[in-house]
């Protein structure tokens, strides 16, 4: 009796691809992953990971950096090339070939991530698709240890990784990374006094811009959320506020930081209850677009009006802020940049755009319909 043999989403759609490839439905260049993730119904990491596994089969070249997947000019000699079933894994190169081993660590799901943390995952699988990588991604609920798990050792025993990238990695897991000797990357979040270097757009800036702008447009009173933040991120965000306040000449508690210990939506409503019965503010920076969606359920409730009533400003975006009506002024996230980042550091065992820690790469000011000027 033959095993059973358990597929994964990804070796799916990898055969669903393989089929259309052999009936010549799908030839020469392809199209780009986020059409085939729409077409298919399945995330772009997912057709990322698919197309590269097509790749190492040979039923696919190019990959990598911006070349286009295409469908080789003799197909009969690229299926003669695709291993047998019991040879095939999700994960990449034939170990004989293998440069490394990648883990790409995320602290939820990446259906839960946040959306630029998802979009640099695919770009970097789409970057590394031939360079002899193998790519494989974990979920490790790091994001609330303070300590180093168990789980943390069987994990990396049982893969084995040369190097490892961590989506919002925390002080926790920097140390441990540390101690173990093994190469870490973070993409985004707080390595406190590990030394691991982070990849991240710096929220630092975004705020300073985002009150600069306010400030300059004649807001009164700006209001700054601080949800379930650390200590550490706290402390900074206050700093910016504080120079702020210094350089434009205004009184230091025009400026509100609002801070709760967590960030869930009824905290975040309640939050913005206290803060409207104290003073209403005519700004609001929101640095997560979940957070500024939870705030929407006070807005309609207190009928407040943006931006008539009230300036806002996300320092992050998610696709679905698209829909908002008005357009929310954000800043948009390098995500391609970002990846040739880490893939550079991946690559070449360096990064050459700092030697610090930080490795910051600039975001994009998106003006939209919900800042309005003051008088």
């Amino acid at each position: 009796m033959q095993p059973i043999v358990k597929k994964g989403l990804v070796d799916e759609v990898a055969e669903a691809l393989r089929g259309r490839l052999e009936s010549g439905e799908l030839k020469g260049i392809l199209p780009g992953v986020r059409l085939l993730s729409k077409t298919l119904g399945v995330s772009v990491p997912t057709i990322c990971r698919a197309l590269h596994q097509l790749g190492v089969e040979g039923a696919l070249t190019g990959g990598g950096k911006s070349r286009r997947w295409r469908v080789p000019e003799n197909p009969a000699e690229s299926r003669e090339r695709i291993k047998p079933e019991a040879n095939r894994s999700s994960g990449g190169a034939d170990r004989a070939d293998r440069r490394g081993r990648l883990m790409f660590l995320s602290a939820l799901s990446l259906s839960s991530e946040r959306h630029a943390g998802v979009e640099v995952f695919a770009e970097l699988l789409d970057q590394l698709g031939n360079t002899g990588w193998e790519i494989m991604h974990r979920v490790e609920n790091y994001a609330s240890a303070v300590q180093p798990r168990k789980s943390w050792e069987k994990l990396l025993k049982l893969t084995q990784p040369d190097a490892i990238v961590a989506l919002g990695g925390t002080p926790a897991l920097g140390g441990w990374l540390r101690d173990k000797r093994i190469r870490s990357l973070f993409i985004g979040g707080d390595p406190g006094e590990s030394g691991v270097p982070v990849v991240a757009v710096s929220t630092s800036t975004m705020l300073h811009y985002a009150l600069e702008r306010l400030l300059s447009l004649g807001h009164r009173r700006i209001l700054l959320p601080l949800c379930g933040r650390a200590p550490a991120f706290a402390a900074r965000c206050h700093r910016v506020v504080a120079e702020a306040a210094v350089l434009t000449k205004r009184r230091r508690e025009d400026l509100v930081i609002a801070e709760t210990a967590y960030a869930r939506p009824e905290v975040i409503v309640d939050l913005m209850r206290r803060q409207w019965r104290k003073d209403p503010p005519d700004a609001l920076i929101m640095l997560d677009s979940r957070e500024f969606l939870a705030a929407s359920g006070f807005f309609r409730e207190a009928g407040v009006e943006i931006p008539r009533d009230l300036s806002v400003v996300v320092l992050s975006h998610n696709p679905i802020m698209d829909w908002h009506l008005p357009a929310i002024t954000h800043f948009e996230h390098p995500v391609k940049l970002m990846a040739r980042t880490v893939s550079k550091w991946v690559t070449q065992g360096r990064v050459s755009y700092a030697p610090e820690p930080l490795i910051e790469v600039r975001a994009r000011w998106v003006d939209g319909q919900s800042v309005l000027p003051r008088k």
